[in-house]
């Protein structure tokens, strides 16, 4: 559904990550808490319709995941992210469960006990993440992740 509603979605990943399916069945959802929620940027929700196996259901993902976010949250469920490369939707997608896994630990202090960034501060550290990526958003993170694979477990390559 997301391949043919986005022409920019050249990839696609989903994760039921225990981080994200706890911040996915939350009313507030993601929430601007950290410099890695902010670089995430725009996050979009879909509802849960039970297990998504259902063809009338495509339509209602694909409207709800619009530009310019490239995250997801699948309401009750999980996350999604979608990049114009692997190392785009791969990096999107550590940096959304990243981001999960540092709202559930400040919340363990009572949400009374959370502080808020500024907007401000929040788009300057998404333009200012957004500018050190000259190369492609994930691209040399990827690659790294690449050369330790290649180094750990060669065997992955036929």
């Amino acid at each position: 559904a997301i391949h043919a509603a986005r022409s920019d979605a050249r990839c696609v990943l989903h994760c039921h990550s225990d981080a994200g399916a706890a911040v996915s069945a939350m009313k507030c959802g993601l929430l601007p808490l950290t410099q890695t929620s902010h670089i995430v940027g725009k996050v979009t929700y879909h509802d849960f319709e039970g297990i998504a196996v259902r063809e009338d259901e495509k339509a209602r993902l694909a409207a709800a995941f619009v530009p310019p976010s490239r995250a997801l949250i699948l309401r009750n469920h999980g996350l999604l992210t979608a990049g114009q490369t692997v190392g785009e939707a791969f990096m999107m997608m550590y940096l959304l469960d990243k981001a999960c896994r540092m709202q559930l630990g400040a919340m363990a202090g009572g949400i009374e006990n959370l502080h808020f960034p500024s907007e401000i501060a929040a788009q300057r550290s998404f333009e200012t993440a957004a500018s050190f990526n000259r190369e492609g958003f994930g691209t040399k993170e990827l690659n790294a992740l690449m050369r330790l694979l290649d180094r750990e477990e060669p065997s992955y390559r036929w």
